[in-house]
């Protein structure tokens, strides 16, 4: 008896173990996408940091967007008798002033909207560099302790009880049921039981989805018979009018005649 105690205190000290290891592993996970999301955001401040190349291509992106639209814009106005309209509409395509002065006006704008990108990095990219600090000094302590917890005592004393491929909550939450409650004596017969639930658990579910696919077929087939019979009953219905005025036809012309 003392035994069998002894041995699910050692299993309920495990399964805290177990749990702890979970809980860590599901910690580091979440701290990964985290930092994961907070190096994007360095990445998108950095990115908006002021560069000259980058304000020329802002422009050559917005001159570009104005001739496409005015083209677009030309080809609508084919069907549209408008004729004041195509008439400022061509002398602007065909205007040099008109694209200087777009060029212009693109380059102040693309100047403008990266000098305010530019400050707001310089604002904003020093609080996410540290938040980025202290999510990657966590994720190193969630990793050391992990690594602690592998070489416990406990870890240590779980592995030597739990057999590897029984390692996780659910087999040993039944090992405790069959020990405390008398199915088993010790650990070896407590797995019997164990691939004895699950066994007669995948045969439970095997059998269900037979029973469906049974269902299912019996459905199908019940389908089947009635669009068959369906079929059959619209080719008499056909055959029966077919006949009717081939004969109908015949009375006709032997009336006529």
């Amino acid at each position: 008896m003392e035994a069998r105690d002894e041995l699910i205190e050692k299993l309920e000290m495990a399964k805290v173990t177990i749990n702890e290891a979970a809980s860590l592993r599901r910690k580091v996970k979440e701290q990964k996408e985290s930092i994961k999301y907070t190096e994007s955001i360095i990445n998108m401040y950095k990115g908006d940091s002021f560069y000259v190349l980058g304000a020329i291509l802002k422009a050559v992106k917005y001159v570009l967007m104005v001739i496409v639209g005015m083209f677009l814009l030309r080809l609508l106005l084919v069907f549209i008798p408008f004729i004041g309209q195509w008439d400022l509409l061509e002398k602007l395509w065909y205007s040099p002033i008109f694209y200087i002065g777009l060029v212009i006006v693109a380059t102040i704008l693309s100047l403008i909207i990266c000098i305010v990108k530019d400050r707001q990095a310089k604002t904003n990219l020093p609080k996410w560099i540290e938040i980025h600090e202290s999510e990657t000094k966590e994720l190193k302590e969630l990793n050391c302790k992990l690594e602690a917890l592998a070489v416990s005592e406990n870890a240590q004393m779980a592995r030597s009880i739990v057999p590897p491929d029984y390692f996780y909550i659910e087999a040993i939450d039944k090992f405790i049921y069959f020990l405390r409650n008398g199915h088993a004596v010790d650990l070896r017969e407590a797995v019997r039981l164990y691939d004895e639930y699950v066994h007669r658990n995948n045969m439970e579910k095997e059998a269900y989805k037979a029973a469906e696919s049974a269902k299912q077929a019996a459905a199908a087939a019940n389908d089947i018979a009635k669009n068959t019979k369906d079929i059959a009953d619209r080719q008499e219905h056909i055959e029966f009018w077919t006949i009717y005025n081939a004969s109908l036809s015949e009375d006709i012309k032997n009336k006529m005649n």
